[in-house]
């Protein structure tokens, strides 16, 4: 069916093209994920067909950067794949084109007037191949396979990020939650541990550097405690029924234990990638229609397309600003980032963060490290 087919398939993706209208402004600028999804395919000579379907009446995007290297690991390919993905060269492609491997990221646009539109790819040589794509295939899945040979049997990947519920930063931590320092109490306990340990190093007879370390371990932790006293003022003027926290990875659970919240992580509840379907997604959905979710967590700027997709199908709008779960912000400590956090969760949810009562802590903060 080539009704939509016309002669501009091979076109240049640049600042002039027509389809800047609904893809450029989306597709050249990517923050730190240029692809959200990766896969290897062992694949034989032939030619086969790759569909994107609407799902509850739309595309999860009305266009989709792909890029096909022939390849067998994605990590070596991965620096490539970004840098085309990144470049404004694309090849623009719709309804039932040909996609082959190339040094060029193609620009997959969608026929709206259609429920699915399919491209076909045509494998010149046996082998492994690599496709990295700007959004999980899965998002795409209506009632068939995204990925099928000629005859109508599913291709599956041999190899695929993310990949047991991690991303391609893999950040899977096997159904547990590494990060402690989100409960001021626990960073208290760490810091007691190297105090102790600092205190056996220095000479018995060095009692000055002795008194030194105990009085900034003990103004430290009388800091941290005000920290969670503060925050727990913060999260208490949020109203009951929306003190719920829903980020993509599981990283908010200690945070979420000390203060009352509940947490929703979506990679987790949504298992291992094979299984982000759009039954699973409507699963998900649900989820945060029941939980009553005001907010959606991003953990990187510009939230990730499955963020995007899934604030748009629930209608629940992402946060303003990021949180910062891994580590902290660029010019920010310890303090500030447990600030920015608080007052961008509480904020997001209904209630009203005291800023300038965080700004204050932040201030005793630097006092204590530039002694």
């Amino acid at each position: 069916d080539h009704d939509d087919h016309d002669d501009h398939s091979s076109a240049k993706h640049d600042d002039h093209d027509d389809h800047d209208d609904h893809s450029s402004a989306k597709h050249d600028d990517h923050g730190d994920e240029a692809f959200e999804w990766a896969g290897v395919f062992e694949l034989s000579r032939g030619t086969y067909k790759w569909s994107f379907a609407k799902v509850d009446g739309d595309y999860a995007d009305p266009a989709m950067k792909m890029v096909i290297l022939k390849s067998g690991d994605i990590e070596a390919s991965e620096e490539l794949a970004e840098e085309l993905l990144e470049s404004k060269n694309s090849e623009v492609k719709r309804n039932n084109d040909k996609l082959v491997a190339q040094g060029k990221a193609y620009l997959l646009t969608f026929n709206e007037r259609k429920d699915s539109t399919t491209f076909n790819v045509e494998i010149k040589k046996a082998g492994k191949y690599a496709f990295f794509t700007e959004h999980m295939p899965f998002e795409f899945e209506a009632n068939e396979h995204f990925f099928k040979d000629v005859s109508g049997d599913d291709i599956e990947p041999i190899a695929q990020v993310p990949d047991e519920g991690g991303d391609h930063h893999h950040h899977d931590h096997g159904g547990l939650d590494p990060h402690v320092w989100h409960d001021p109490h626990n960073i208290i306990k760490m810091g007691n541990v190297i105090s102790k340990n600092l205190n056996t190093k220095i000479s018995f007879f060095d009692r000055e550097t002795k008194k030194v370390l105990k009085e900034r371990t003990q103004s430290v932790n009388s800091l941290l405690e005000d920290l969670d006293q503060w925050t727990q003022k913060q999260v208490a003027t949020i109203p009951s029924n929306q003190r719920t926290i829903v980020s993509k990875h599981k990283a908010m659970e200690y945070y979420g234990d000390a203060f009352g919240l509940k947490t929703i992580s979506l990679l987790d509840f949504l298992g291992h990638s094979s299984s982000l379907r759009p039954q699973t997604i409507s699963k998900v959905i649900t989820e945060l229609k029941e939980s009553n979710v005001q907010a959606i967590f991003a953990e990187q700027n510009p939230p990730s397309k499955l963020l995007k997709n899934l604030s748009r199908q629930t209608s629940t709008p992402i946060a303003k600003q990021q949180i910062f779960v891994d580590g902290l912000m660029p010019t920010g400590n310890t303090i500030s980032v447990a600030v920015h956090n608080t007052c961008t969760i509480v904020d997001s949810l209904g209630g009203s963060c005291n800023k300038k009562a965080g700004n204050q802590l932040e201030n005793r903060w630097d006092s204590l490290t530039k002694r």
